[in-house]
């Protein structure tokens, strides 16, 4: 039987696939090994509502962030984040 791991914001309201939460802290050990423009792209997503794509096996919630290139092409970076990185902003139906 697989276990689904419960995953709760910083104050403690449960978060599933769909609901808003808004990014509040990355783990800069995380990223530390990517370049300067990938930490940076990855930082101006604090402070910043997504939607939650994912729940890992881990408990973690994963968002994406697109952005446009100079040269017209899209690229986006994607983060798991742990209850001390987001805050819930709204629930998957509001």
């Amino acid at each position: 039987m697989k276990t689904i791991a419960t995953t709760k914001d910083k104050n403690g309201q449960p978060v599933i696939t769909g609901d808003i939460v808004r990014v509040i802290a990355i783990n800069f050990k995380a990223i530390k090994d990517l370049t300067i423009n990938e930490q940076n792209k990855l930082k101006s997503m604090i402070g910043e509502d997504f939607p939650v794509e994912e729940i890992d096996k881990y408990g973690s919630a994963w968002v994406s962030k697109w952005w446009h290139n100079k040269d017209g092409g899209k690229e986006s970076h994607s983060l798991a984040l742990s209850a001390s990185e987001m805050e819930k902003v709204s629930n998957k139906n509001c």
